[in-house]
């Protein structure tokens, strides 16, 4: 009887404690936090950019609007969600990098996140994002010591907070 009372008790704190829980939120900003920065040999000897970089982040966005709709991509630059600056390290100083006055990029550098709510409903979001940042790279020689600096945008114009890169050095 004394067992029969305690496991009663106990599926019953169970219970009530699991049903207490408190939907997940987060700022309606996306936050962004840096988790690494790799550099990928090419195996095609024909390219031009012999490395590759990906960085990948982890991010959380309360209302869940980050990422632009396939069809989006095809618009203008001014649709890009995920920014970054360039800084190569000289003397133990880093100097952020200029692009050329003709390039196509809009703002330093930038890239293309896909929708990540595909139901359309607000709701929170937490994930991880992968990008290709090898464009960034294709100004240095192997003897430089590259970093980013990177923010995303949602749909609503919500900026997120900016993250630094760890350095990358030796790209071909």
């Amino acid at each position: 009887m004394k067992y029969s009372f305690l496991l009663i008790f106990i599926l019953l704190v169970l219970i009530i404690s699991l049903g207490c829980n408190k939907p997940i939120e987060y700022p309606n900003e996306p936050i962004i936090k840096f988790l690494s920065l790799v550099k990928l040999k090419s195996l095609d000897p024909n390219s031009l950019v012999k490395d590759s970089a990906v960085v990948l982040i982890e991010f959380t966005d309360g209302d869940g609007d980050l990422g632009l709709p396939v069809n989006e991509k095809e618009k203008p630059k001014i649709n890009s969600n995920f920014f970054y600056r360039v800084f190569k390290k000289k003397d133990n100083v880093w100097n952020e990098i200029s692009l050329p006055p003709n390039s196509t990029f809009a703002y330093p550098f930038e890239a293309w996140i896909p929708t990540l709510n595909k139901t359309g409903k607000k709701r929170p979001l937490k994930g991880k994002i992968s990008a290709d940042v090898s464009p960034a790279f294709a100004f240095f020689s192997k003897n430089d010591t590259i970093r980013l600096e990177i923010f995303v945008k949602d749909n609503t114009g919500n900026i997120s907070n900016s993250i630094t890169t760890t350095e990358l050095q030796g790209f071909q």
